[in-house]
């Protein structure tokens, strides 16, 4: 699964962002985004995660499915990122919703 080697990615360019932060925004956007929008701080990023998510719903609205595909791909990198950056990961959302699936199947 992508996200899996997304995370990974992710776990790396924090790892890297970690021994490079002293590094001026322009030199980090050089190496990597990830690691600019590390530098620009965690508040920027939920800015980010949050201005992603409204051009989801505009796609949606729009019914473009191009550009509904392409803003979602944003959206699920910076939720990855986010995610990563509170210890958690893919993993855990989906232990969640198969234990939702559990209680909804013993329900019916």
């Amino acid at each position: 699964m992508f996200l899996k080697n997304l995370e990974e990615i992710l776990k790396r360019r924090i790892e890297e962002f970690k021994e490079r932060e002293n590094l001026a925004l322009d030199e980090l956007k050089t190496l990597s985004y990830t690691m600019y929008i590390l530098k620009k701080g965690y508040d920027k990023i939920i800015q980010k995660f949050g201005e992603e998510a409204i051009e989801v719903l505009i796609e949606f609205k729009n019914r473009d499915k191009e550009k509904i595909i392409y803003e979602t791909a944003d959206l699920l990198y910076f939720l990855t990122l986010l995610l990563k950056l509170n210890d958690l990961s893919w993993d855990d959302i989906l232990k969640e919703l198969e234990n939702r699936h559990g209680k909804i199947n013993k329900n019916t």
